[in-house]
Order: C-alpha cells, then sequence, then structure tokens
C-alpha cells in the first residue's frame, strides 16, 4: 500500500509521465489487484501505445486475468523490435502461449536461437516462468538461478507475482528467492 501511495503522489505531480503511470501499473500486479492494474495499463496505452514497457506490463496483467491470447497479441508484434530486454518479451510471450494451452508455440519459442542470451546478457525470470509453464521445471530453475545471479532488476521487482506461483512451490526457488530478498 505504501508503495502504491508513493506512485499515485508521483504521478499527482507529473500525470503525462510513461514511467509513472507504469510503475502505478506494476504495483497494482504485484498487489494482484488485476482489475485495477489493467484499468492503469490501458490508461498508459492511451498515453503511448508504443511504450513497449507499458505493452509488456499490460501484458502480465491480461494474463492473470485469463487473456492470455490478447497479452500474445499485443507482446508479438514488438517482440523483435528495439526496445526492453528481448528476453524478458520472450519470457512474457512464452508465459502467455503456454497460459493460453498453446504449449508447443511456447516451447518452439523458447528454444529459437535468438530467444537465447547472447554471451554477457543475464538471464529473465520471466523465461524461467515460460519454462515451468511448459513443464520445464529443471530447466526453469537452472534459468531462474541464472537470473538470480545475474541480478536480473525484473525479478527482483517481481518475487511475488503470479507467474512464479508454482515455482515457489519448490523448496529451491523458494531458497533461492531468500537469497533476493535478503540482498
Amino acid at each position: 500500500e505504501e508503495a502504491l501511495a508513493d506512485v499515485m503522489r508521483a504521478r499527482s505531480l507529473e500525470p503525462a509521465s510513461l514511467v509513472i503511470n507504469t510503475a502505478i501499473t506494476q504495483v497494482l500486479y504485484d498487489m494482484r489487484r488485476y482489475d485495477d492494474a489493467e484499468k492503469s495499463g490501458r490508461g498508459v496505452q492511451q498515453l503511448d501505445s508504443a511504450f513497449q514497457l507499458g505493452i509488456v506490463d499490460l501484458a502480465k496483467v491480461l494474463i492473470e486475468k485469463g487473456m492470455a491470447a490478447e497479452a500474445v497479441a499485443m507482446v508479438q508484434p514488438i517482440l523483435d523490435l528495439p526496445g526492453i530486454s528481448h528476453l524478458e518479451k520472450v519470457g512474457v510471450v512464452a508465459y502467455a502461449l503456454a497460459r493460453a494451452g498453446r504449449v508447443d508455440e511456447a516451447k518452439a519459442l523458447l528454444s529459437r536461437p535468438q530467444s537465447q542470451p547472447r554471451e554477457g546478457q543475464s538471464r529473465r525470470g520471466m523465461v524461467a516462468a515460460a519454462l515451468d509453464a511448459v513443464g520445464e521445471r529443471e530447466k526453469a530453475i537452472e534459468v531462474l538461478r541464472a537470473a538470480i545471479d545475474d541480478h536480473d532488476l525484473w525479478l527482483a521487482h517481481y518475487l511475488s507475482a503470479a507467474p512464479y506461483d508454482e515455482l515457489r512451490k519448490d523448496r529451491r526457488v523458494r531458497e533461492l528467492f531468500s537469497r533476493v530478498s535478503s540482498r
């Protein structure tokens, strides 16, 4: 609640800021207030429909609301465009595909050469969530461990987010997450 109050106060000072408005969506998502997060995310889209961070964060909300097909349709067109982390977008689309029951498509996306991290590029927690959603728990934990070791900022921000719910049931993942939260 305190984080939400802080970003709401920031928005009152700078109402057209895409970053601040997206932060509201992110906080509401983390609080699992998905209806409010969707409203906020759609507001960001009205400000700038090409703002990739806003697109990806709204897609994450829609996935949790059972609207994974819409999330895929939103992120796929920007998947290979420069902007936010390509691997984060791959993870979101693959997770959405898996949640939409399109597991083979999710696996195909995750196995593409351009969906692999380049030398020196950090791993992404959303890729781990997607791998787990397609039934590859061991690989998901390996990617999650690498994401934590690489200090994936998105992962640290979303430790309690829904895509990690199934992974969190695994003792090894809880131990990994405790490393992040103790930093």
